[in-house]
Order: structure tokens, then C-alpha cells, then sequence
């Protein structure tokens, strides 16, 4: 995939952590604890902030996208969204660098009629919760695999997430459709030195631009060269993600109305402990605890 031309520059995702301790916005709790807990999706003994590094991806959106079949991905959208026409939101290109990977998560939910500034854990909670259908927006996803590399497998829940997940090498010439707000999905560390210390490191503001055909240069917020990587070694793929039309008038859903139907409903229709009556508090990781069900899957091992 040669459409990201030389001065491509992306940018990571995320928001750094201090210590592997989550700041006081807690992003992707619904995921991020889960992801520490198990060392990542290979059991690995890292600090937190090492493992939270390492799923820090890299994104842009695409100049031209010449290789993307859009009509096809267009039908193919319309037909799992049971609808004649669908809308384009997203349309990027995502990077990983030897020794990242991706958690296991799935992808922010869409809510018509949605308050602003509502968190990330909480749209996602609000989606598996089942208590705000009447205003979620369904989205399908594309993954198109852009180039061959080593490891970088595609792990996707597709049966649910208590079956074992479909693994989907890294290789060019597919795209794969799916409701990745529903499915729970991941990727299996990148390239064949799996304990990458450079992946461990990068950080908010870390950046990689494109500066010859064969190679690329990660860099810090300074902009001070870190080290280079070869165009091969990348996992590069662009995301594609598209809705049906949305109703011409819903009515509109507050924080506060969103937090109390949560609140109600954990509290009659749940068991929570004693412990987890005490830290109620801790709204967001009691939510994904009881809402959001993160698959069990062991660890695979490095390679030797």
C-alpha cells in the first residue's frame, strides 16, 4: 500500500498514564483493566505503562485511498444493516509498529440524541447494558490488511465471547466486514522480536512519518528521531466504517439520565457484592464489570 506518500505522518491514540494508574478521565476502563490484568494478549510480566505503550497505535486519515474497493464494502454494509443506502464516518489508516498489538476491546458505540462529552467506558457500557437501544446508531467496520507482515494476526470474537475467536492472518487482498461495536476484537503482537523495547515506549504525542519508500522514523513530541522503521516491518491497514440513515427526529438522552437508568438497573437487576455496593463510586469500573463481557482467552505464548 504506497497511497501514504513520503511526509505521511501519523500520530499515536490514547492518553498517557502515569505509573500504569488510570488518570481521572478513566477512556477505555471497560477495556484497559482487563488488557493489564492479563499481561496483554501474550501473558507478558511488563509495568502497565510498558503493556499500555505497546496497544498504542498509530492513525491518519488516508490522501488517497486507491486500493479501497468502497462500492463492494458499501454493499456489503447496507446487507448486514438490513438497509438500501449507508453513510461513511470513518475512513483512516492505522499503524502498528514491531512490538504492538491491540487489547482485546470493541469499539465506542454510537448513540443518536447523545449529551455531549459522554466518556468512551460509558458508551460502551451503555451499549452492552441493552438500556438504550431506542437510541443507538448501528455502524459496520472494514479492515483492510494493506500489506503482508510478520505476526499481527486479527483475533475476532465472531461467534460471541464466550466461543473461541477467529484468527485472521495478516495478509493483503482482504477486507473483513463487521459490527465491531458488538464483535470483541484484538491483535496479536507485531513482527518477530515480540519484547520490542522501542514499542514499550512510545508515548501520547509520539508520531511516524514516512521518509523514504523502504523506511519510516518514530519520534518523540520534540520531534527528536527515536528510531527507524522499515516500511515492511509495519502492520498497515485502513479502516473503513459506515451507518444507515439516522431518523430525522429523536428525542435527546442527558448524562444524568443516562447515569441514573445505569444506576437503577444495577442496582435491581444485578447482585453486587458488599464491596461493590461500598465503591459505587467507582461508577466506571462497576459498570464494565457487570455489563461489558470481555472474553476469556489464554494468553498465546512468545515465540522462542
Amino acid at each position: 500500500m504506497d497511497h501514504l506518500p513520503l511526509g505521511s505522518r501519523l500520530f499515536t491514540t490514547g492518553s498517557d498514564r502515569s505509573a500504569g494508574k488510570a488518570e481521572s478521565s478513566p477512556g477505555r476502563l471497560d477495556s484497559f483493566h482487563h488488557y493489564l490484568d492479563r499481561g496483554g494478549l501474550h501473558g507478558s510480566r511488563e509495568h502497565p505503562r510498558a503493556l499500555e505503550a505497546r496497544s498504542r497505535y498509530f492513525k491518519t486519515s488516508p490522501l488517497v485511498v486507491s486500493t479501497l474497493r468502497e462500492e463492494q464494502l458499501a454493499r456489503g454494509a447496507a446487507l448486514l444493516l438490513g438497509t438500501d443506502d449507508v453513510i461513511r464516518t470513518v475512513l483512516r489508516v492505522n499503524i502498528l509498529i514491531p512490538g504492538q498489538e491491540l487489547a482485546v476491546h470493541t469499539d465506542v458505540a454510537q448513540f443518536d440524541g447523545l449529551a455531549p462529552r459522554v466518556p468512551e467506558w460509558l458508551r460502551v457500557v451503555m451499549h452492552w447494558s441493552g438500556l438504550f437501544e431506542e437510541h443507538r446508531v448501528r455502524v459496520i467496520n472494514a479492515i483492510a490488511l494493506g500489506k503482508a507482515c510478520v505476526g499481527g494476526d486479527l483475533l475476532a470474537w465472531l461467534d460471541g465471547p464466550a466461543e473461541e475467536p477467529t484468527i485472521m492472518p495478516a495478509l493483503p487482498g482482504r477486507a473483513v466486514l463487521f459490527d465491531s461495536d458488538s464483535t470483541f476484537h484484538g491483535v496479536t503482537r507485531v513482527g518477530p522480536d515480540f519484547r520490542s523495547c522501542t514499542a514499550a515506549k512510545v508515548r501520547t504525542g509520539h508520531s511516524l512519518e514516512r521518509v523514504s519508500r523502504d523506511e519510516w522514523e518514530l519520534k518523540d513530541a520534540d520531534q527528536s528521531i527515536l528510531q527507524t522503521v522499515a516500511h515492511d516491518e509495519l502492520r498497515i491497514t485502513i479502516m473503513w466504517k459506515a451507518r444507515a440513515p439516522l431518523p430525522l427526529v429523536r428525542e435527546p438522552i442527558s448524562l444524568q439520565q443516562i447515569l441514573e437508568r445505569i444506576r437503577a438497573d444495577l442496582q435491581t437487576s444485578h447482585s453486587l457484592t458488599p464491596n461493590q455496593q461500598a465503591i459505587l463510586a467507582d461508577f466506571a469500573r462497576v459498570c464494565a464489570d457487570a455489563y461489558v463481557p470481555l472474553p476469556v482467552w489464554k494468553p498465546r505464548p512468545f515465540s522462542s
